[in-house]
């Protein structure tokens, strides 16, 4: 190797350096200063999502935004203040070899550290997100998917409903739930949507739990949580609690997390494993009555509509009864039936640049 080619090599590197050490301190103010307004802003998000009325997760995130940037100031910018100056050293030939490893070291780490501090508030968001909000979609191919009407022959219902199937299966499985029996319950409820409200009925998430009995519940889900009913839980059924919900739905731009903590019949878990249990309790309470198997589930799906006292007058089974289980019957047949899925899978991609499986996978959290 000749002197001209070391020579040549020795200013490569030095050329190398000096676009680093140049371009290294802006980047790391951006990183900086990205990291400190996304902490920031993460902190008003969680203020502005907080329900109102619960002061304390509003100062709590107040608190998060302050520190983040107060560590990130005076902790985090202090240390890479030192090391831009270590890098505009110039460094003695003899020591050129010996330290360069360790200030790549040094530079990565800093630089490293201030990317993990941009990445922490949007990491620990989605992290918290268990469940699957409407608003919390991100996928252009899911905001824009098509679906059919709620109402016309169960394509809808179903499109809407099967994305709730594996918490559906896991209760219908724990409490030992006919398959499809609270699928059915679902369709035929809400649609599958659980942001569904009817105008003359104060029911509300995937099962229609009407306030006043969702009240009467000690805890709810499988958290044993306490029952919450947003306004008036003294309603059974009422055209003007059906609009208060509507218009706190919308005030809460259709987030999930926001009104399951306002009213937790609006939490897909809690409201499944409600119905999932009370089909069981209603079960075996028939049972007791001294009914067959066959009769006393459908007395107990018939009771989700009109409380177990209401399944049986004066020795016959009511109209409404009758009616109701035929209802859930049918939509559990449709379910069940393999051409009517795969009639909704083809219509569903006739309509959507998404495939039917890969859209419901989506919700699959």
């Amino acid at each position: 190797m000749n002197l001209e080619h070391i020579t040549r090599n020795i200013e490569e590197r030095n050329h190398k350096f000096n676009i680093t050490s140049k371009i290294e301190p802006i980047l790391d103010q951006i990183l900086f200063w990205g990291a400190a307004e996304s902490s920031f802003l993460y902190g008003l998000y969680k203020i502005a999502d907080s329900p109102s009325g619960n002061y304390v997760n509003a100062l709590a995130s107040a608190v998060y935004a302050i520190a983040a940037v107060g560590l990130h100031k005076k902790a985090i910018l202090p240390i890479a203040k030192k090391l831009w100056k270590y890098d505009k050293k110039k460094d003695k030939e003899k020591e050129k070899n010996k330290q360069s490893k360790v200030k790549n070291a040094l530079s990565w780490l800093k630089t490293g550290l201030l990317a993990l501090s941009f990445y922490f508030p949007v990491k620990q968001d989605i992290a918290k997100t268990e469940n699957f909000y409407y608003n919390n979609i991100v996928s252009v191919k899911i905001s824009q998917v098509v679906l059919d009407d709620k109402n016309l022959d169960g394509i809808g219902r179903i499109e809407r409903t099967e994305r709730w199937l594996p918490l559906i299966q896991k209760y219908e499985k724990e409490f030992d739930v006919p398959s499809f029996t609270l699928y059915g319950i679902v369709m035929e409820e809400s649609y599958g949507d659980p942001l569904h409200i009817n105008d003359d009925d104060g029911g509300a998430g995937l099962c229609h739990w009407q306030p006043a009995s969702w009240k009467e519940r000690k805890t709810v889900g499988p958290n044993n949580k306490k029952p919450k009913v947003f306004y008036d839980s003294k309603v059974l059924a009422s055209q003007k609690y059906a609009k208060k919900l509507r218009n706190l739905i919308e005030s809460a731009n259709y987030n999930f997390k926001t009104l399951s903590q306002i009213d937790n019949r609006f939490d897909i878990k809690v409201n499944l494993y409600e119905t999932a249990e009370m089909l069981r309790q209603n079960y075996d309470y028939f049972k007791s009555k001294g009914y067959n198997d066959e009769f006393a589930w459908g007395a107990a799906i018939s009771s989700i509509n009109t409380g177990k006292h209401g399944v049986i007058k004066k020795g016959k089974v009511t109209k409404r009864a009758l009616k109701y289980l035929n209802r859930i019957n049918q939509w559990k047949s449709l379910r069940q039936n393999k051409d009517f899925m795969k009639k909704v899978e083809e219509k569903f991609n006739k309509k959507n640049k998404i495939a039917f499986n890969k859209y419901v996978r989506y919700f699959w959290h």
